[in-house]
């Protein structure tokens, strides 16, 4: 079997190292989940317009088709769900080590859903991976008895709902398999920007006056690894 494509997920792991830990810094200094919805809108307002910039570049038409579309907005949608949680669950002091590890938890269902729905055969050693990945989830927590279970911090089941959502974008990106970046970050964007104001909108006004230069900053570099990843 040629492994090649196993450089791209190690550059990908990478730089969802790196975002998380700007989101963790973003997170760490917002005050309210409200500022969790308005850097997410930054990230999906700079994913529309690299998906603008790219196309003209490489003239390639956003108007794709319905499929495509309705794959990349789907895909935006959990996305930026997941990435407004991500947030939020430093915003509610969340830790990078445990948070991170959780996420990485999603080896599980994705595997799961390469067997139901792309209908691949799992190895063995696959089954094995599945397993030392639940107890390792399990150790990281700290071996948590029933009782403890339900007292656990919101952030943890944050962090799990988070899992869930990237392993389903897993599934969807392969399911989109052909289709171009350009499109998927113009549309996958514009998803993200359209969900986040109307988080804004729900939460409520935000100061944008209060919101420093740092937070802007931070969250444009955020977003630019996003459109890399």
């Amino acid at each position: 079997m040629n492994h090649n494509w196993i450089k791209w997920p190690l550059l990908e792991g990478f730089s969802k190292s790196a975002t998380k830990i700007l989101q963790k810094i973003i997170g760490a200094a917002s005050t309210s989940p409200a500022q969790a919805m308005l850097a997410t809108m930054v990230i999906g307002l700079v994913q529309v317009a690299s998906g603008l910039v790219a196309g003209k570049l490489f003239r390639k038409k956003l108007i794709a088709s319905g499929k495509d579309i309705l794959g990349a907005f789907f895909y935006g949608v959990l996305f930026g769900t997941a990435t407004i949680l991500t947030f939020v669950i430093f915003l509610l002091g969340g830790q990078v080590g445990v948070n991170t590890f959780i996420i990485t938890l999603a080896i599980v269902p994705g595997l799961l859903i390469d067997w139901f729905y792309f209908d691949r055969k799992i190895a063995s050693r696959q089954w094995l991976g599945i397993v030392v990945a639940i107890i390792a989830g399990y150790a990281i927590l700290d071996f948590p008895k029933t009782a403890e279970v339900a007292r656990f911090p919101l952030w943890v089941w944050l962090s799990f709902i988070v899992m869930l959502l990237l392993a389903i974008n897993q599934g969807i990106t392969q399911k989109l398999k052909n289709i171009n970046p350009v499109i998927l970050n113009f549309w996958g964007g514009l998803a993200m920007t359209v969900l986040s104001f109307a988080g804004l909108v729900i939460f409520g006004p935000i100061d944008l006056l209060a919101v420093t230069r740092s937070f802007w900053l931070l969250s444009i570099l955020t977003a630019f690894i996003f459109v890399l990843i």
